[in-house]
């Protein structure tokens, strides 16, 4: 039976393991970060003194606008007068630009977690006979894992979590079997 002592310091592993996995998967692949990709539409101006402006309707601007939305452009970058009305604007598909980004991103970053957490998990498993560092690797490797498919899963498609989940269910129960032979060569 495992002591408090070995479980605690099994658990500890498992998070600093998890988390050196996170932050070095940051660390080589930096996440695209929205700012990068879209500008910031500056603030509406308001009047500073009298009553709030009407803006006139504008339908050759709204017209405009309705063509950036068809064309996939979701963001539209306004200009404004000393009213604060529109008068002039400019489609962007960073929206779409930045996404692209964000999915390659996720894609390389959940297939690095993998490959982080499955050393992990054989190091845990076959190299380190102290139970309470095995099984601190051996779980930091699943945390590691578990959290990057939390974060990305829904962006991959299914024949990729197919194969991803094939391959760590294939090397689980391999490392199973080299765990327990002992025990059952006992037998």
């Amino acid at each position: 039976m495992a002591s408090a002592k070995n479980i605690i310091l099994s658990i500890a592993i498992a998070i600093v393991f998890m988390l050196l996995g996170v932050y070095g998967v940051n660390l080589i692949y930096e996440e695209p970060q929205y700012q990068d990709f879209c500008k910031e539409t500056p603030a509406k101006p308001f009047p500073v003194r009298g009553e709030p402006v009407q803006c006139q309707s504008n339908p050759s601007l709204q017209a405009r606008e309705q063509q950036c939305y068809a064309n996939g452009s979701v963001a539209i970058n306004y200009e404004y007068d000393e009213n604060g009305c529109a008068v002039n604007f400019e489609c962007s598909s960073c929206n779409k630009d930045w996404e692209a980004d964000q999915k390659k991103w996720q894609r390389t970053a959940f297939i690095s977690a993998v490959v982080i957490g499955i050393i992990g998990i054989v190091l845990g498993a076959v190299l380190f006979s102290l139970e309470s560092v095995g099984a601190g690797l051996m779980g930091g490797g699943a945390f590691l894992i578990f959290v990057f498919a939390v974060r990305v899963w829904h962006n991959l498609g299914d024949i990729v979590r197919f194969v991803i989940l094939l391959f760590a269910l294939a090397i689980l129960i391999y490392l199973g079997y080299l765990i327990n032979r002992k025990s059952m060569k006992r037998r």
